[in-house]
């Protein structure tokens, strides 16, 4: 299969421009934006032979952010002549993923994780001077520096935490990095690989950390566990493969714009 994607400068496929193709045989392309094209890309198009596939160009340099996408069948040409206003002269990095549909099944993370992790976060704070500042958010994270050979559905929450016996709130953030992988049996398996605590500054934020840091890290545990209960819920399958798309599951149109932290599509190869 192959899959080759234009970017360009000006509207409707025109000015400077830059061609990558995804060779056959890989399932993604992570492309970084040099001087010429970085927050100057205006339109990009692609084409898809052997498959489906999809193109993202991000309006940040971490494949987070705003996104437009395209969606190709096979054969199959899409563009955006002009991005809409969150991504036009706007993006940073962009993901080429080649997709075989025959035999996939696309499954929404967010609506199978973000329940479970309210409950047992919500339980295990109770009586803490811990809460949750609104709801938590899941995306899926491309090849982060702390592994970047890694793909994650990862699992962000802000947080209030209220110091006993001090006048100030400070405010918090937990990310719990999932691994979801294909077991050697063809199951699906999955673990928090690296959780991340951050709290702002002050003058006991290392207290606040410090105090946080192990229910956080116990919390890890409990997700896990959690997440393979969910795992067993799932039809009997053996799959022959998994892998993870970002935001929501794709749409049927030839493209979308939405935003990588309101979702994550794990793909199951059957």
């Amino acid at each position: 299969m192959t899959v080759i994607s234009e970017f360009y400068v000006d509207a409707n496929m025109s000015g400077t421009a830059e061609t990558f193709t995804l060779p056959d045989g890989y399932r993604y392309m992570g492309i970084w934006f040099g001087s010429a094209l970085a927050n100057h890309i205006t339109s990009m198009r692609a084409s898809a032979a052997g498959g489906l596939a999809h193109v993202y160009g991000f309006n940040e340099n971490n494949f987070q952010g705003r996104y437009a996408s395209l969606n190709m069948q096979d054969g199959h040409v899409s563009w955006w002549s002009l991005q809409g206003r969150d991504t036009d002269d706007n993006i940073e990095s962009a993901i080429v993923v080649a997709r075989y549909p025959k035999g996939e099944m696309v499954l929404d993370l967010g609506e199978q994780i973000r329940p479970e992790f309210v409950k047992q976060f919500d339980a295990k704070a109770a009586g803490t001077p811990v809460r949750r500042n609104g709801e938590p958010r899941v995306f899926t994270l491309f090849w982060p520096g702390h592994a970047p050979g890694k793909i994650f559905v990862s699992v962000e929450q802000n947080l209030i935490v209220d110091p006993p016996d001090y006048p100030w709130d400070y405010a918090a953030q937990v990310r719990y990095d999932i691994d979801v992988y294909r077991t050697a049996d063809g199951s699906i398996d999955a673990y928090v690989y690296n959780t991340y605590i951050w709290v702002e500054g002050g003058l006991i934020t290392g207290q606040v950390m410090d105090a946080l840091k192990p229910k956080m890290v116990e919390g890890a545990a409990s997700l896990t566990e959690a997440l393979r209960a969910k795992l067993a819920d799932l039809p009997p399958v053996k799959v022959k493969d998994v892998y993870l798309l970002p935001g929501p599951k794709p749409t049927s149109a030839a493209g979308d714009t939405r935003d990588a932290r309101d979702g994550s599509s794990l793909v199951l190869v059957l």
